[in-house]
């Protein structure tokens, strides 16, 4: 009967043991938190975006942003359009400044220089290189070559 006794008194021992110390402990927080941030204040804080999508032209999807947040200069806003041309490169023109400009103004000026964008034609692709044409480098501080 004791050896049927002794292991359960000795789990309630330790859950009391353990209980007590939980019950030791004060409410989190209980004082003031110093959170040490790793890079200078500067950054844009309430951000808020407007994001809608534009017909296609020419089998390019169009789309047109517009962001208002604020610096520690002030408030600011930036309204953009983006294209994804028929190979996937993506272009974004952007045209930025404060709350006091008005939006359409600032998007009709990105509109204006999308439509003008032509893209240059993109470089020949360099010929692969061949191993004729690799050379094998020294290794001066590997004495067994």
């Amino acid at each position: 009967m004791n050896r049927g006794i002794a292991p359960i008194l000795m789990i309630v021992a330790c859950w009391g043991l353990c209980g007590s110390a939980a019950l030791a402990q004060d409410q989190f927080p209980s004082k003031a938190v110093t959170l040490v941030v790793p890079y200078a204040t500067g950054g844009a804080t309430d951000v808020m975006a407007n994001v809608s999508r534009l017909p296609s032209q020419d089998g390019r999807a169009h789309v047109k942003s517009r962001v208002r947040f604020t610096t520690p200069a002030g408030p600011m806003q930036c309204a953009a359009r983006w294209m994804a041309d028929t190979d996937g490169a993506v272009f974004r023109i952007a045209a930025s400044g404060g709350t006091w400009i008005p939006q359409e103004s600032l998007l009709l000026d990105a509109e204006q220089a999308l439509s003008s964008l032509r893209r240059l034609d993109p470089p020949a692709p360099a010929p692969e290189p061949t191993l004729k044409d690799a050379v094998k480098p020294k290794r001066t501080w590997w004495p067994f070559s």
